[in-house]
């Protein structure tokens, strides 16, 4: 068996209805809404339902509540069979909190699709300055920077 990597939207992919068994996103729904908003994340996870096999398996994990996962999946054609949080056993000192964060920072301007030089260089102070006031509060209250979490993950089968 043969696999082959393919650059696409996850809004739009280009594969037929119903060609996986499973499909998964790890993460990555925090970066679509940064780029494409609430909407980009609808889109997504409606796509990947589309794509989905009647019987296959979505796997969503992402930093939203399972609130935000119950909305997203309600009028899909699914039913979620398992549903789990944690928090990730990461812990950072100071000095690869801020390298972690200068990149965040940047990969945040990305993310926006922000094209005017301006507006870049403003986005990547604001995320970085929200990013070193919530670093510098925890390393305050515990010692220790998490970069991000919990982690929440929803499976979903697709009825029909």
């Amino acid at each position: 068996m043969t696999a082959a990597l393919v650059q696409a939207d996850a809004r739009r992919m280009p594969f037929a209805e119903g060609t996986f068994g499973s499909v998964s996103c790890f993460l990555g729904l925090q970066d679509i809404e940064i780029g494409f908003g609430e909407e980009g994340v609808r889109d997504a996870v409606a796509e990947a339902v589309r794509v989905l096999s009647p019987g296959g398996m979505l796997v969503l994990l992402d930093e939203f509540p399972l609130k935000r996962f119950d909305a997203l999946l309600d009028k899909l054609p699914v039913t979620v069979i398992d549903r789990r949080e944690r928090a990730l056993d990461v812990r950072w000192g100071r000095q690869v909190a801020e390298r972690a964060i200068g990149l965040y920072a940047q990969g945040w301007v990305a993310q926006a699709r922000v094209a005017d030089q301006v507006a870049q260089e403003q986005t990547r102070i604001e995320a970085h300055s929200r990013m070193v006031a919530e670093m510098e509060r925890q390393l305050d209250t515990q010692g220790y920077y998490v970069p991000f979490g919990p982690v929440r993950m929803v499976v979903a089968q697709k009825v029909g």
